[in-house]
């Protein structure tokens, strides 16, 4: 009985380029869907950045009974100040920034220098956090002068200067006059006045940075953290007297 020759099967040349096409198809079709998750990612990373930096804030506010200067009167930024109650993560390795809950990872500008980089990518609020050596007529805020925790942002995505850091504060958001009860920042009638965006563009300084699907990330004084879109940050969200 003749045996059979069993052929041996392959993808011919036409097969392999149609499969090959149909990968790539798909790679294109993936890729919006593949950025957007990486993007939520780093969305999701700022987010836990800004909670503890909120936390290392309460922190250091509860133990010496005011919010801890945004700068201080020796200069020293507020991220230097507070690296005591950052656990390890207020400076990074590198200049990039990998390791430090400093730096929102969907930052534009990447430091040349560590020593640049410790000004970090995130602002405080100045009407909370005062800046003691630029506007030495003010005084530290009180852990009990803020009425509205749950409404009055603590820190927030700042615009980045040309050296990669952003600003100790979003000072250029609104003027800031002092903050005592004789003299309240903004009134019951003009709590609701929306605050202008700024450039939103790098390299700037003292302005807010709508880095994740055009919206600020915030955390509270109360800790949590929330976003914003443009156009929707109002005079109760920065000043704590009215």
């Amino acid at each position: 009985m003749p045996r059979k020759r069993v052929g041996k099967s392959a993808f011919s040349l036409l097969e392999l380029l149609v499969t090959i096409a149909i990968i790539g198809i798909l790679s294109f079709l993936l890729l919006p869907a593949l950025s957007t998750v990486h993007k939520m990612r780093q969305a999701s990373a700022c987010g836990s950045n800004l909670r503890q930096i909120a936390m290392a804030i309460t922190l250091a506010t509860q133990e010496n009974g005011c919010y801890p200067p945004s700068i201080d009167k020796s200069g020293l930024f507020w991220t230097t100040t507070l690296a005591p109650y950052l656990g390890g993560k207020s400076l990074a390795n590198d200049p990039s920034g990998n390791g430090s809950v400093l730096v929102c990872p969907s930052r534009s500008l990447i430091p040349p220098l560590k020593s640049d980089f410790r000004r970090s990518s995130y602002s405080v609020n100045p009407a909370i956090m005062t800046d003691l050596m630029y506007q030495s007529w003010r005084s530290q805020v009180s852990i009990v002068a803020v009425k509205r925790p749950s409404e009055v942002i603590l820190v927030a995505d700042g615009v980045q200067q040309a050296h990669g850091g952003a600003s100790s504060n979003f000072y250029q958001v609104d003027t800031m006059p002092q903050e005592t009860s004789s003299t309240p920042s903004v009134t019951e009638s003009t709590a609701n006045n929306v605050i202008a965006d700024g450039p939103d563009a790098d390299p700037a300084a003292g302005y807010f940075r709508f880095r994740h699907n055009s919206k600020v990330q915030v955390a509270y004084a109360d800790g949590h953290v929330d976003s914003f879109k443009k156009g929707t940050i109002f005079q109760k969200n920065i000043h704590n007297v009215y």
